[in-house]
């Protein structure tokens, strides 16, 4: 036995001991845009009703897709009771598919499409998909 973790630890050693690189820049660029300013260009373009829609987080028994689309809303939750079309035994297929929905409805500025922020609450996991794992905390 020690052997064999002997061995699976000089397999391992690269990935255990090796340096990542970090140099690598993360971008995102958008033609027709100053991409150094691009947060500050959509928010300039916006008019005060986007941009009040964008602080909005509505609750997913409350608001839907088709609202996301008309008020530009910004971000949706689901809370611990939520679930798709009220059905608290929603399938993850169920679930899926109405993120797919909301992000289908994300507000577009100037060509831009801004994605909708999606909040769970699932503190201890996500309980309210069926078969997800919890995790034990104390009451």
């Amino acid at each position: 036995m020690r052997n064999l973790l002997l061995i699976i630890f000089l397999f391992q050693a690269s990935n255990i001991f090796g340096q990542v690189d970090w140099t690598r820049t993360n971008t995102c660029e958008y033609k027709n845009f100053n991409n150094s300013d691009l947060i500050e260009q959509l928010i300039d373009g916006m008019t005060i009703e986007e941009k009040v829609g964008q602080v909005i987080q509505g609750d997913l028994d409350f608001i839907s897709p088709a609202d996301v689309k008309k008020f530009k809303i910004g971000s949706v939750l689901n809370g611990g009771n939520t679930a798709p079309n009220g059905d608290k035994y929603s399938s993850v297929k169920d679930w899926k598919n109405l993120s797919k929905e909301f992000y289908a409805a994300s507000p577009t500025y100037k060509g831009i499409k801004v994605p909708v922020l999606w909040g769970t609450d699932a503190v201890h996991g996500h309980n309210n998909v069926i078969g997800a794992t919890l995790f034990p905390h104390n009451i």
